[in-house]
């Protein structure tokens, strides 16, 4: 197969947004091996959307984001979200540790609060679906909780008493 040259990308400013052709992404030298739950990733995509976009740089490499353009892949998308950098090779590096590095995961506290926001918007649906048609709830207390766990992150309505138990013991 003859490949086609790929032309750089025209960035009228940093951080330009555009949709890219998934192939014509260059993949190479990244220093993330473990790319964990990518199935899980593409779910989230999947049901929600393609919420950030990855960074390349004008001549088409990741710079950032290979996790989604993995999950991007499973899912057989053709294009994928871009945020285009014109960078030096040192940025470059810079851009992808700070991709990786500054990001802070929901305190367990944060994750509580979620899900009871989660199990207060469902109540009442009554087995109606939620507004895209992703999911039905149950007025059920239990399948609420589960459900409203899940969506924070904590797995199940078990995890999500005992989490509830433990910062009113240490809120006091």
């Amino acid at each position: 197969m003859v490949r086609k040259k790929r032309r750089p990308l025209r960035v009228k400013q940093q951080g330009e947004l555009m949709q890219v052709s998934i192939e014509s992404i260059i993949v190479k030298d990244r220093f993330r091996q473990d790319m964990g739950d990518i199935e899980g990733l593409a779910n989230s995509i999947k049901e929600l959307g393609q919420i950030q976009p990855i960074v390349i740089s004008k001549d088409r490499r990741l710079i950032a984001g290979g996790r989604r353009l993995a999950a991007m892949v499973l899912l057989g998308h053709g294009t994928i979200a871009a945020s285009v950098f014109d960078l030096d090779d040192i940025d470059t590096l810079k851009v992808e540790l700070d991709e990786n590095e500054q990001r802070k995961a929901l305190t367990i506290s944060e994750r509580v609060a979620m899900a009871e926001a989660v199990a207060e918007r469902l109540k009442g649906r009554n087995h109606r679906p939620e507004k895209h048609g992703n999911i039905s709830t149950l007025t059920d207390q239990g399948a609420t909780r589960d459900l409203a766990a899940a969506k924070a992150g904590l797995g199940s309505g078990k995890t999500l008493e005992a989490a509830q138990k433990v910062l009113r013991w240490r809120n006091g």
